[in-house]
Parts: C-alpha cells; sequence; structure tokens
C-alpha cells in the first residue's frame, strides 16, 4: 500500500472581508534549510574560529548555554545540526499524509495551518 505523502504546507486566513490562503510546498521548506545549512558550513570554513565566535556567541553573565554544556563556545557545527534536526522533522510530517495542523477561531477571524 503507497502511503499518501504531504507536499505543502496550507495557510488559510480568513477575517471579514478577507481571505487569503498560502501554500508553502515541502520541497522549498527543505531547500531553504539546507542552503542555510550549506551557508553555516561555508562560514565555517572559511571564516578564522575569533572571528565567527564573536559573530554567533555572546556571552551573558549567568549564560545558559555555557552552564549546559560546560563550554563557552557555541559552535556553527551546533548550528547545522539544528537545521539537520528541522529538516528530518518536516519530512517526518510529511509521511502522516493529509492532516489539519491547527485551527483556531476568534469572533470573525480564522487560521488553518494544515498539510495537504
Amino acid at each position: 500500500m503507497i502511503k499518501y505523502r504531504s507536499s505543502f504546507l496550507l495557510i488559510r486566513i480568513r477575517a471579514e472581508r478577507l481571505r487569503l490562503t498560502f501554500p508553502v510546498p515541502f520541497f522549498l521548506l527543505v531547500q531553504v534549510i539546507e542552503a542555510i545549512a550549506s551557508l553555516l558550513w561555508i562560514g565555517e570554513k572559511l571564516l578564522p574560529q575569533s572571528v565567527y565566535h564573536k559573530l554567533f556567541f555572546k556571552p551573558q553573565c549567568g549564560d545558559s548555554i555555557s552552564q549546559f554544556t560546560g563550554k563557552d563556545t557555541f559552535l556553527i557545527g551546533d548550528l547545522r545540526l539544528v537545521f539537520r534536526i528541522a529538516q528530518d522533522f518536516l519530512n517526518e510530517l510529511r509521511q502522516y499524509g493529509r492532516w489539519s495542523l491547527v485551527e483556531v477561531e476568534t469572533g470573525k477571524s480564522w487560521v488553518s495551518i494544515g498539510f495537504i
């Protein structure tokens, strides 16, 4: 049995006179995430460690990252891991086929986010 995979994230907004529908293709989201991860990889290879340390890590008093990990640096590789996890998450959401994530109605306004 072939399972249907979602192709679009569908965002619908309905107000008094306004009705908007934004179909966002999943392949576009995945490609944007891949592009950002690639740019981070290039930045990690081209920039010296001291430069990207200043760009991506701003130490503060009681910084939660250094308290949790015991490290005082935040590497670009950690950001690449976050984007890879986001990409895997989107691929997992696609596996469930057509479904509605959220529908909110307040007064005359209505917002819906679903997968088709």
